[in-house]
Order: C-alpha cells, then sequence, then structure tokens
C-alpha cells in the first residue's frame, strides 16, 4: 500500500475512533496485521461493549476474532479500494 493510501486508511481509523494521530497510525498498522497488545487492548477497551458477553470473557466467543471482523467490516472495503487504486 503506497505511503499516500496507508495516510487515507490512517485519517479514516483516526476519525472513527476519535483517537490521537499516534494511536491511529498504530491502529492502522493493527488493521494491517502487525501485533501490538496495547493496541489490541484498546480495541477491546473500546469494544466491549459491542462484544456478547460470552466472547468478551472468551468463554464462547474469541475476542481476538471479534475485533478483527469488527476492524475488517469497518474498513475492509476501504483497504481493497486502496489497494486497487495503487499502481503495482
Amino acid at each position: 500500500m503506497s505511503p499516500e493510501s496507508l495516510k487515507i486508511l490512517e485519517e479514516n481509523i483516526t476519525a472513527e475512533f476519535g483517537c490521537t494521530p499516534a494511536m491511529g497510525e498504530a491502529l492502522t498498522r493493527y488493521m494491517l496485521g502487525e501485533d501490538d497488545s496495547d493496541v489490541f487492548d484498546y480495541l477491546y477497551d473500546r469494544l466491549m461493549d459491542k462484544m456478547p458477553y460470552g466472547t468478551a470473557k472468551a468463554r464462547d466467543g474469541d475476542p481476538y476474532s471479534f475485533i478483527a471482523d469488527y476492524m475488517e467490516d469497518l474498513f475492509g472495503d476501504l483497504v481493497l479500494e486502496l489497494d486497487a487504486q495503487d499502481p503495482s
């Protein structure tokens, strides 16, 4: 993904979560596959009220999968669109 596309994705993520630019950058890296426990903790805290109770407690669902699916639902189409616009 080009630097320009990364910036667009970062701006969208920052706006969605109302976070600092530094956290928006970290969330963007997380969205693109970088593992970061601090970012997971941030997302877990922000999304806990959207998770089923059993998923939040990891009893009958996986909070990591829930968060990954949530981020994909919000930003997956944008990532595909930006990737398609980047010259190969």
